[in-house]
Formats: C-alpha cells, structure tokens, sequence
C-alpha cells in the first residue's frame, strides 16, 4: 500500500528541529512497514517550496507567497488527489496543522477516490492551552493577534466536528477511545535509536550527580519543581553535590532565573546553558547523568501524554525522572530506568532522586542497557506498524 505523509509544515533538511525530525522518523518507520511499497511526503522545505518527495520522486507545487499558510493551502491542496492518483495511493497520514475548510475540502476530496486517511493530533487535550495562549495575547496588549487565534480555535472546533465524515482514525498520544465521533488509535512517542558508542556504568555515590533538562523551556516543563526541590535539598543536609543544567531558550526562562536569585542557596548548582545544537548538545549530554522530563503538563490540564524527551534521554542511556503523565513509560520495561513523581505542583525531592540513582548503580546499571530497553519498548517502526495496517 503506497502512503503519502502530509505535513505541511517547514521541513529544512540543513537545520532540522525537532519536529521535523520526529515527523522524518514516522515517515521512514512507515517505509519499514511498506516493504516494497512506497511512502511518500508532503511538506514545505526550507527552501520555501512545497512539494512531494519520495524514491525518485520530487514533485513542486507552486503556490503564490501569501500572508497566511491557510491561503497558501488553499492553492496547494487542491493539487494533492491528482498527485495521489499519478503514485497510487491508497492512504494518507495527515500530520494536523489546522483544520479549516482548507483541510475539509481536501478531507472530501480524498475520500472521493477512495483514500483512507488518518489525522495524527500531536497533544490532546489542548484546549486549555489553546485558549490560554489567546488570553495571553489579550494580557500583553496584542488585542488583534488575541482576536485572530480566537477565530481561528472557533474555526478548527467547528471543522473537528467534521472529521467524523473522511477520517478512518484519529492519532493521539492518549487513552481515549473515540474523539468528536472518529475512532483513536492512541500511540507512545517514538524514537530513532542508535546504539551507544561507549557503554558506561552509572557514577558512584561520592561523585557529582548532573540533572539535565533539554528543552524550549516553558512553563509546562516543570523546571522550577526541580529547582525548588534542590533549594530544599541542600537546607536540609544534602548528601551529595547535585547540579541541574537546563539547556534551551524559552519563555520561562527569565521566571526560572529569578527563582533562582530568590532562593539565593542554588545559584551555583543551577547552570542556564542557552539554545545549544550539534557537538556542543552532544558533549552536555555526555556530562548528563538523569534527565529531566516535561513534569509541568498539568499546567495544561493534561494527564495522560507521551514526551518524546524522555525517549530521546532513554536514547542517550540516561534514566529520567517524569512524572505519572507519561504512562506509556510506565507500563513499559523501562519503567525500571523511570521515576515517576505526581502530575502536580508539588516540589521534587532530590533525596529521592538521588536514591533512585544509586539503586540502579548498586545493580550495575550501565547507559547501553536504559538505551538498549527502549529501543525494544519505543523505536518508531513498532510504534507506527499498527497504524499502517489499520489503514491497509
């Protein structure tokens, strides 16, 4: 069954972030499960083309530059059934990124000839986020950007309802069952597992312990519970030195640092790196000894999500420290490598960290067993395999 991937977002092959790269591993994971068959993609790139790539295959799709993406797809959709037909395909895997009649038109179009589709929803539920983004903008004086995302959350529940009509299934990353009247096929976030260069043993308990956080760095990470946690740590007797490096920009950043100045007892144990990418990522991972998952998703009113960083930790052969959110992780045989505190705002506890740690080194834990239990439990070509075959 030939599969197009439609993304319609920038994918720029010299820069990639990391939802390119998530989307990029999903798409191969398919042309795992498509043996001979051919799976093909979609998107904008970063040369600001759309187009259709695939094996020998790379399709443009010119459009006029317009102010909005919404009017760009409404000249680039259109184009996609006849090119569905010329590579013969059976399925298409939407990747959202609004739903507007701009995508219901496509929806029907598609359903016309015969093509199953599936709509993946990155984050469900999200309302709370969505419409705490558009209080902010009313907050902060951007009155007609606050008005523009209102509509535009107005349209998308409105064409949601729709779905229902073209959609085979919906993708999420949680338990439900069935949304706004379409089936769910619920799916763990995925990762493109390498094996370790050099296996490792966990530190011993006289030596420093780094906590790491990647991230972009927003409320919803939770990285003030960490820091909290270690002021607490240290008035109390810490047992060991522990320091926390928080990599990434972000909106909280400004708030974390002056938490920081505030509890005046962690200044020198919290270390704000900054955007890092390539070798000198690399090299701060090297330092990491646990990471620091997303432990702030209540903040949106979510329970039940699937982070791709802690895979990308489990990746690196560093344990992690979540909470009960992620129950993906929880029911897997890395839940072994996995300390879960409540989705709350409660601080972390550092001693427990810390002992967490040491059980697994007093067990001979080494980095190539975390990352090699993963990639049993999360590599993308298991994940997308059920997915494939319900569209087949």
């Amino acid at each position: 069954m030939n599969l197009l991937y439609i993304s319609p977002m920038i994918i720029d092959f010299d820069n990639l972030d990391g939802v390119a790269r998530k989307l990029l591993y999903q798409k191969d994971a398919f042309s795992y499960c498509a043996g001979t068959d051919k799976v093909y993609l979609a998107s904008y790139f970063g040369d600001g083309t759309f187009g259709v790539i695939g094996e020998n295959i790379d399709i443009k799709i010119p459009f006029k530059k317009k102010s909005s993406r919404q009017l760009e797809l409404m000249e680039i959709y259109p184009k996609l059934p006849q090119i569905c037909k010329k590579l013969s395909i059976k399925a298409v895997y939407f990747r959202i990124f609004a739903l507007s009649w701009v995508s219901d038109k496509l929806f029907s179009d598609l359903k016309k000839v015969g093509i199953k589709i599936a709509v993946e929803i990155p984050t469900y539920p999200f309302w709370k986020e969505k419409w705490m983004d558009v209080l902010d903008k009313f907050k902060t004086g951007k009155v007609l950007t606050g008005c523009k995302r209102t509509l535009t959350n107005i349209v998308y529940f409105i064409y949601a309802h729709r779905l229902k009509k073209y959609v085979t299934t919906i993708v999420t990353f949680s338990d439900i069952k069935k949304l706004w009247g379409v089936p769910v096929t619920g799916i763990a976030n995925g990762y493109a597992f390498k094996e370790l260069e050099e296996e490792k043993s966990l530190k011993t308990k006289d030596e420093d312990l780094h906590l790491l956080m990647v991230a972009s760095v927003r409320s919803n990470h939770g990285a003030d519970r960490v820091i909290k946690g270690l002021s607490t740590y240290i008035k109390t007797g810490s047992k060991r030195n522990v320091i926390f490096h928080i990599v990434g920009d972000g909106d909280a950043i400004p708030e974390l640092k002056e938490l920081v100045k505030n509890l005046e007892n962690v200044e020198k144990q919290v270390i704000f790196h900054g955007f890092m990418a390539g070798q000198a990522l690399e090299d701060i991972y090297k330092i990491g000894d646990i990471g620091i998952s997303a432990i702030g998703f209540h903040r949106l009113g979510v329970y039940y999500a699937s982070p791709l960083k802690s895979k990308e930790y489990f990746a690196k052969g560093l344990p992690v420290v979540g909470t009960t959110v992620e129950h993906d992780v929880l029911k897997s045989k890395s839940s072994e490598y996995y300390l879960a505190f409540p989705e709350d705002d409660t601080d972390i506890d550092i001693e427990k960290v810390c002992s967490f740690y040491e059980r697994l080194q007093e067990h001979n834990c080494t980095n190539r067993q975390i990352a090699e239990s993963a990639t049993n439990d999360f590599a993308w070509k298991s994940i997308m395999k059920p997915i494939y075959e319900q569209l087949k």
